[in-house]
């Protein structure tokens, strides 16, 4: 508590009403022009009265802003009455405001010293080492506050931070549960176990907190939203369903929950709920665009063009300056191969914009794609000369090389660009494609490690170095774990669903690799690689005919050479007839 408050007040205001006379309420305003009448006037009073005063008026010139002038006045008001803890505690805050937390804590412990059973000092001093990252000198201190206020629910908090932040983590816990044990009821305490819980790793003792908490408080929309979130991060997602709708029941208007919910339930693979969830984020969003853009990136992902089209202009209509909206809109005209519309999206973006260089790459590549190749190689050569840090117009050069076959220019642009984003694993995983596509395998894993060491848990760098060894025969075991690992982070990458299905593959089980790879061909349904397992798998399985037709299914879709040479090879060995040459 903070001694004095009230006391204080009315000492203040029988104070001026006493001497309203002599001291008029526009002194304090008029201090520094009339310090001189103002000490006259202040000498016949008692030395508390006068302390009084000069604290007054320190904490007018405080809130004026002018601190030094604070200060002088609280020195005086100290040098009448020395023994106030309250005058050395606002002197404390006053030197806390200009981030001098030595002197802070100095003043904040003579306070303590003048009256060792108020708290507030106590918090103050915690406080003040933990910013000068010294909590092995907050510990006694709070061990002394949680002494002095054994029931006070904040003191144990104190004191359990401190030692989670010395690295004490059991005794931290112990804190908090020693406490709940005498008092069942602090709900904020037992919010704090839970959280601290998550913090130190130790999931599981969480998740049961949560579940006693929720037993305790069922209407907390607070308790649900975390709990949902701790078992969102251990995989639990049917519980975290469970868990989001509950909070959304008590709180259906909470905008960002159901989109976080909406994200579970496509980590459950429930698409069209998903899209009901929207709906209703949509029906609470006011001027909130991300349920719009949310839906509008889903239907792009099914390659739905005219839905998403739809949901990104209600979010444009919302807000028309958003640049990340002509992005997308862009990107839409861009599948239909509309490329003025497109390009007229794109550039939009102006040059200030986080998003301007990579808009600008759609545009080299809508260049790209109309047949003007040169045109679009030197776009992307100015771009990285005007950008050299950034390492998008980097990656859509080297596309062009990729595209092109052109291994040898794609591989020169990613060392340019490693030269300014060193750290950078994304393009230590573009090297690892490319070096894939040239059949250097021990160079291909080699850049995958170095990108998945800086990058564990993506799911595209775990993809790829698992279907490299399932391809290679080998490792398979060790690929496994690497796809369940990227399904759990992205279960609807179709990329990874066929990685997992050519690994059933690779086993001999053909029929439980013909169902991944037909789902992963739903996801993807023009990738010539997946048709080219799916012709494997239907090979394997007897059916030639349809094995026939999907090969040259996938020869007309243009496959990368190396790819290309993969197909041409199996249907003469297989005895098919090549009657389209796809590719260059």
């Amino acid at each position: 508590m903070i001694r004095g408050w009230k006391y204080f007040f009315a000492v203040i205001l029988s104070l001026f009403t006493a001497f309203s006379v002599v001291f008029g309420c526009e002194l304090i305003k008029k201090i520094s022009n009339h310090n001189a009448y103002l000490e006259q006037g202040i000498s016949p009073l008692s030395k508390e009265a006068s302390a009084r005063f000069y604290f007054s008026m320190a904490l007018q010139l405080a809130s004026d802003g002018s601190l030094n002038e604070a200060k002088e006045c609280l020195e005086k008001a100290i040098v009448l009455d020395p023994d106030s803890a309250y005058l050395h505690f606002k002197f404390a805050e006053f030197y806390s405001m200009e981030s001098d937390l030595d002197s802070a804590i100095s003043q904040a412990q003579i306070a303590v010293n003048l009256d060792p059973t108020w708290t507030e000092p106590y918090f103050f001093i915690i406080e003040a080492y933990m910013l000068s990252r010294k909590p092995e000198m907050a510990e006694p201190i709070a061990k002394k506050l949680l002494e002095l206020a054994s029931d006070d629910p904040m003191a144990c908090r104190e004191l359990s931070r401190v030692y989670e932040i010395e690295g004490k983590t059991d005794m931290a816990v112990d804190v908090l549960r020693n406490f709940l044990a005498q008092r069942q009821d602090q709900l904020l305490l037992r919010k704090e176990l839970a959280r601290l819980l998550i913090r130190t790793g130790r999931e599981l003792e969480a998740e049961k907190a949560y579940q006693e908490l929720l037993d305790y408080a069922p209407g907390d929309t607070e308790v649900w939203a975390e709990y949902a979130s701790l078992e969102v991060s251990r995989g639990n997602f049917q519980e975290a369903r469970r868990a989001y709708q509950e909070e959304l029941n008590l709180a259906p208007g909470n905008v960002q929950d159901r989109i976080e919910l909406v994200k579970v339930l496509l980590k459950l693979g429930l698409r069209e709920e998903a899209h009901k969830e929207l709906l209703s984020a949509q029906a609470y969003s006011g001027q909130n665009t991300e349920p719009y853009l949310f839906s509008g990136y889903l239907y792009l992902q099914e390659n739905n063009l005219d839905r998403a089209e739809e949901e990104y202009l209600k979010a444009l209509a919302i807000n028309p300056d958003s640049e990340q909206i002509f992005y997308n809109l862009g990107l839409i005209e861009a599948s239909r191969k509309n490329w003025e519309q497109a390009r007229n999206w794109f550039s939009r973006i102006k040059p200030g914009s986080k998003i301007y260089a990579d808009a600008q790459t759609r545009i080299i590549m809508l260049e790209y794609d109309r047949g003007n190749k040169q045109d679009a190689i030197e776009q992307a050569k100015k771009l990285i000369e005007a950008h050299p840090g950034k390492k998008e117009p980097y990656l859509i050069l080297i596309e062009i090389y990729e595209k092109d076959g052109n291994y040898d220019g794609a591989i020169e642009t990613v060392n340019q660009a490693l030269s300014h984003i060193p750290q950078d694993p994304d393009l230590f995983y573009t090297l690892a494609i490319i070096y894939s596509f040239q059949g250097n395998i021990q160079k291909s894993l080699e850049f995958a490690n170095v990108a998945l060491n800086k990058k564990p848990d993506d799911p595209a760098i775990l993809n790829f170095i698992a279907y490299t060894w399932v391809e290679q025969k080998t490792n398979l075991d060790q690929a496994e774990k690497y796809l369940n690992r990227a399904l759990e982070i992205d279960p609807e990458n179709g990329a990874i669903i066929d990685s997992m299905g050519w690994l059933y593959f690779q086993k001999g089980d053909y029929q439980e690799a013909l169902k991944w790879i037909k789902r992963a061909q739903e996801k993807i349904p023009d990738d010539p690689e997946i048709l080219l397992h799916l012709g494997q798998i239907y090979l394997k399985l007897g059916n030639r005919k349809k094995s026939a037709s999907l090969l040259e299914q996938a020869l007309t879709l243009k496959p990368r050479p190396l790819l290309k040479k993969q197909i041409q090879e199996l249907m003469k060995q297989a005895g098919f007839k090549i009657k389209i040459e796809g590719g260059k």
